[in-house]
């Protein structure tokens, strides 16, 4: 499930949590309109929730699609400019075979190299929603009102993760890090 605000940004994904949602939904209006829960009225604000990233892929090319069935990988490559899609498949593995057939004969690298073949490198991404590896440094950002604000760049993930939370938090969004009681 993923939940939108009225302007049509995304709150975050949800998993099989469609009650995480409609809970994400009633947070960012109250913290960003200062309305009334719609779907949890009587809920209590304070408590901050898991945030959940969307499973990312270790090879190129492959991204993961959150569904209620679990997850579905996606293949797809950049050929003269355009994203050309390759196809939706059970398993990362399956997608990345499906990349390399596609890239192999274009003379790009691949994710599993043959006979030559130049291995294709993965940017940077973190397993901490909001983060991601840039040159080196870790890199925070989060959508506020459909746009990505810049949060800094900092020396470790689990830094950048933390300076996520303090605004998300902040927003009424689910955090990487929970406070134990």
């Amino acid at each position: 499930w993923e939940a939108f605000s009225s302007e049509g940004s995304s709150l975050g994904t949800f998993g099989s949590e469609e009650l995480e949602a409609a809970r994400a939904y009633d947070d960012h209006l109250v913290a960003s309109r200062g309305l009334v829960r719609v779907n949890f009225p009587g809920d209590d604000a304070g408590e901050l929730r898991q945030a959940i990233a969307v499973p990312t892929s270790k090879y190129v090319g492959v991204t993961c699609q959150p569904s209620m069935k679990g997850p579905r990988w996606l293949a797809d490559i950049k050929i003269d400019g355009k994203k050309v899609f390759l196809g939706t498949f059970d398993s990362e593995e399956e997608a990345a075979d499906a990349y390399n057939e596609a890239a192999g004969p274009l003379g790009k690298p691949v994710n599993n190299p043959k006979n030559g073949q130049t291995q294709a490198k993965k940017r940077g991404s973190s397993k901490f929603r909001g983060v991601n590896l840039y040159q080196g440094k870790w890199v925070s950002r989060i959508m506020i009102d459909g746009k990505n604000v810049y949060l800094g760049l900092f020396e470790n993930e689990v830094a950048a993760a933390r300076a996520f939370d303090d605004r998300a938090a902040l927003l009424g969004r689910p955090v990487n890090f929970p406070k134990e009681e």
